[in-house]
């Protein structure tokens, strides 16, 4: 990577932006017109030496660490298939038979968290001219990918009960942000340090809507004896329609993330230092809704057509990801994005149930067979972390 490191003349740090020219790299303090110097660092993942110019006998840093980046969104999961009738065609002209239930919508994906902001250090410290300084920058931390296939749902029937979509897994977290600092070649020490922030957190995937019962079954998809009827109903249980699958449960979100670093003042520096600033968490993803109940048949009764089909359920919403934590506003205002942490991906819908499929009657087959579940969406991924970025001035 190209090394950047700049000496500028600049007015006060509190001044506001910057507008100066640029100096050779080992300037000559004789030659800063304006108060004070001023050398950036910002080439990240590698060490910059740095020369004491001639005439500085104090140096002040400003030093701030890397941002961890954020995790990615969890896929949603796949949605129940649509319940069969459990006969092809029935040869009897008094029967129509009933309806399978709808496949349930999957769990939405819940969004994942944002990473922590890196650290902030700033000291004062003695140097002599000619004396080497090693500088460095930390790097962003790595945004969490997204994945790239969606979870299935489950498969419809035309004759049984429908299958349940799968459950949806966790993509992965950001990367953990680089620590910046400043460490004296010749005293083998560290001076100043800012610690790189922590990752942030992936969510949980949802999971998968349930499969419908068939026609002619009992509750929960239990098949009981023919004619049997239950308490208060008129229709025994080889005419009911068929149950709709259960919702999928949403995807449940990480917690937020705690403290993960701060920085290190060395011996015979004056300063203080901040700790990293956590992303904030994500949101957990929506249940699917329930498979709606197939229509019962008749028994006995010409003319009346086989029972509907049971409506699918829809899939849930992805929760929406975190955002990146923020570094501590001290005053010195570092370039925009230094240090902050990755934002965390949102969670993936939940696929929607397959819908059921509609009852038989003599002159008509079941049609509109128990439909495939579909197939949950994957969630985004992260943003990486902000780099560091490391200041020292002089007069």
């Amino acid at each position: 990577m190209k090394k950047v490191l700049r000496v500028l003349l600049v007015g006060p740090l509190l001044a506001g932006p910057v507008t100066a020219a640029a100096l050779p790299a080992q300037a000559s303090a004789a030659a800063c017109a304006q108060q004070p110097c001023r050398a950036e660092f910002t080439t990240a993942g590698e060490w910059t030496t740095f020369t004491v110019p001639q005439g500085v006998s104090t140096i002040t840093a400003y030093v701030w660490g890397a941002g961890g980046g954020g995790g990615a969104g969890a896929t949603g999961a796949g949605g129940g298939g649509g319940g069969g009738t459990h006969v092809a065609m029935v040869i009897a002209t008094n029967i129509r038979h009933a309806g399978g239930g709808g496949g349930a919508g999957g769990g939405g994906g819940a969004g994942a968290n944002g990473g922590h902001s890196g650290g902030y250090a700033t000291g004062t410290f003695k140097v002599t001219p000619g004396q080497k300084l090693k500088i460095f920058v930390g790097e962003g931390g790595k945004a969490a990918g997204a994945p790239t296939v969606g979870i299935g749902g489950g498969a419809g029937s035309s004759d049984k009960d429908g299958a349940p979509g799968k459950n949806a897994f966790n993509p992965g977290d950001g990367g953990d942000g680089g620590g910046s600092n400043i460490t004296d070649v010749d005293a083998a020490k560290w001076l100043v340090t800012a610690s790189g922030g922590g990752p942030g957190a992936t969510g949980g995937g949802g999971k998968g809507g349930k499969g419908a019962c068939g026609g002619a079954t009992g509750p929960n998809c239990v098949s009981v004896p023919p004619n049997h009827y239950p308490p208060g109903s008129t229709s025994p249980y080889f005419l009911r329609g068929g149950d709709g699958g259960a919702s999928g449960a949403g995807g449940t979100a990480s917690a937020a993330g705690k403290l993960s670093g701060n920085g290190t003042i060395g011996s015979g520096v004056d300063g203080d230092w901040y700790q990293t600033v956590p992303g904030t968490a994500g949101k957990k993803g929506a249940p699917g809704t329930a498979g709606g109940k197939g229509g019962d048949g008749s028994l006995g009764v010409r003319g009346l057509p086989g029972g509907e089909a049971g409506l699918n359920g829809t899939g849930g919403a992805g929760g929406t990801g975190g955002t990146g934590g923020i570094v501590k506003d001290t005053g010195v205002k570092p370039p925009a994005g230094v240090g902050k942490g990755g934002n965390g991906g949102s969670g993936g819908k939940g696929g929607d149930g397959g819908k059921g499929a509609r009852g038989a009657t003599n002159s008509r087959q079941a049609d509109n067979y128990g439909k495939d579940g579909g197939t949950g969406i994957v969630g985004t991924g992260g943003t990486a972390g902000g780099n560091g970025y490391v200041l020292l001035t002089w007069k």
